[in-house]
């Protein structure tokens, strides 16, 4: 079990004291809430008010630097083997109001689906058979990915034109070439 009392020792550097009161009392309302785990119901069995909650997450935390100081403190052992593994998941969804919403491969399903992306950086105890999740990224098409496939999907359309009235690419290499 997390000991929660040590956090604000364990964080002292990164975090101020208040973020570090925010943090455990959001850690110790995400072990009581009985059903599905949303910020209003965070905010329901903590002693810290949702607009609070919604500030804390809001702002810019290092939270990889913040999970390697505390995989090192209470989980690190010397005498131990880790392997680092980088793993991507993709999760499906069915709307489209989502952050970095796109269509990505899934290999459950054996094509590009939409969903959501990301990659999770774990530590894997070789010993125990245990996984430490370091950090997580979403994956988000910028401007020039989202160009790059309109223009592939341009040229496939126009193939398929080309195709359908009998006029295909000439097979081959250019003369001269």
């Amino acid at each position: 079990m997390l000991p929660i009392n040590a956090l604000p020792e364990i964080l002292k550097g990164l975090l101020t004291s208040t973020k570090v009161k925010i943090l455990v009392d959001l850690i110790k309302s995400f072990f009581t809430v009985r059903y599905g785990t949303t910020t209003k119901n965070l905010s329901r069995y903590s002693n810290t008010s949702l607009r609070t909650l919604f500030r804390f997450l809001k702002e810019p935390h290092d939270w990889l630097e913040i999970r390697i100081k505390l995989f090192g403190t209470l989980c690190f052992k010397k005498e131990r083997i880790y392997i680092a593994a980088i793993d991507e998941t993709v999760e499906g969804k069915s709307r489209k109001n989502s952050h970095g919403i796109g269509r990505f491969f899934s290999s459950m399903q054996g094509q590009p689906i939409v969903s959501l992306c990301f990659f999770a950086l774990s530590l894997i105890d070789v010993v125990k058979r245990t996984s430490h999740m370091i950090g997580c990224e979403q994956v988000v098409y910028t401007d020039e990915d989202k160009a790059r496939i309109k223009k592939d999907k341009a040229a496939r359309e126009a193939a398929k034109m080309r195709a359908k009235k009998g006029q295909a690419l000439p097979k081959g290499r250019k003369k001269g070439t």
